[in-house]
């Protein structure tokens, strides 16, 4: 029988138990964020009693990389469009499939983590970044950004990089380097991502027609506007600038909020009158930018774009770039008056 006392710390026990657990499952649900990297780690607890659970960690720690990776890119976490899921076959070939906005990608594991890491994303990258605007991108300039953006995915994994190098070589002819060239100063300070491939994605609003010599042309003439404007020494000065571009399908403007002294003597009136110019000139998506200690003046002046000019804020953010050499921090924020598909 048991005794009075016994029953008390049973009930203590389930009922702190019962808290405990409670309390555990409260957390997962404010970070849900969290649930896979937990779950990550019980298939690697239960990696040296099992093969299965061995091969599902495997798999969730290659995703929960991934997804870290994914949102340093910024651009609101927008930049990759589709999720990953992997599964794990006997086959030798690879094969990649695309279910409910997830790319499902079907292999024979390596023995090394970090070949299966460099393969996946030589498979997950060209399915889910532009899905449905990169057939209208150029297709050297398309190559060149997946080979960034993976790049960008195995930041801090050299042995990885190494492999996927490996694996990509074949596939960087001499066309696909000189668009690298044009990509890595816009890779360094953040505008790959931000800018570059948030106006490419507005393209997917020309499906299902088919690409033109035109379109293509008009995506390698942006890309060259916006390097030279990056590497120009010149700062803003509230007059026509490379910033701008006015194509046919891609119509924005750069609106850098820089020089304190100018900003002290003049504050942002000419920025606001630059910003009118342009609406009356067509273009239809701002990025207000900012390196330096200046970012609260341009964050400030963003809020004034959307309430005087009736523009919609698409992102902003707050980020480390390097600029001019120099590592800093940057601010990049995305008005358009229309819509960004």
């Amino acid at each position: 029988m048991i005794s009075p006392e016994m029953m008390s710390n049973i009930i203590a026990f389930v009922t702190g138990s019962g808290i405990t657990i409670l309390a555990f499952l409260t957390l997962l649900m404010m970070n849900p964020d969290k649930i896979d990297k937990w779950t990550s780690n019980i298939y690697r607890l239960g990696a040296f009693f099992s093969k299965r659970s061995e091969l599902r960690y495997m798999a969730t720690n290659i995703q929960n990389t991934i997804d870290d990776k994914i949102k340093k890119l910024g651009a609101d976490n927008s930049v990759i469009s589709y999720g990953l899921e992997i599964n794990w076959t006997k086959e030798e070939s690879a094969e990649v499939d695309l279910i409910e906005n997830r790319v499902i990608v079907m292999m024979m594991p390596f023995k090394s983590q970090q070949k299966n890491l460099a393969r996946i994303i030589s498979l997950y990258v060209p399915k889910a970044l532009l899905p449905e605007s990169r057939r209208y991108v150029d297709p050297n300039l398309m190559k060149g950004i997946d080979y960034t953006i993976s790049k960008n995915l195995l930041e801090d994994k050299p042995i990885a990089f190494a492999y996927y190098i490996e694996d990509e070589m074949d596939e960087i002819t001499e066309d696909v380097a000189h668009m690298l060239e044009l990509i890595e100063p816009l890779n360094s300070n953040g505008r790959l991502s931000r800018v570059i491939i948030t106006e490419y994605k507005s393209l997917s609003g020309l499906h299902p027609s088919e690409p033109s010599e035109k379109i293509l042309k008009e995506t390698v003439d942006f890309i060259k506007q916006m390097s030279n404007f990056e590497t120009a020494e010149s700062g803003y000065d509230g007059e026509e600038s490379s910033g701008i571009f006015l194509g046919e399908n891609i119509k924005m403007a750069m609106v850098p909020v820089g020089d304190p002294d100018k900003l002290v003597t003049y504050g942002t009136v000419k920025h606001l009158e630059f910003v009118e110019k342009q609406l009356k000139q067509g273009v239809e998506h701002f990025y207000i930018v900012s390196a330096g200690r200046v970012h609260p003046i341009a964050k400030e002046f963003t809020k004034r774009v959307c309430r005087e000019l009736g523009l919609s804020l698409v992102y902003e953010e707050l980020y480390d770039g390097i600029f001019r050499g120099r590592k800093m921090k940057m601010y990049c924020a995305c008005c358009t008056r229309g819509k960004i598909s």
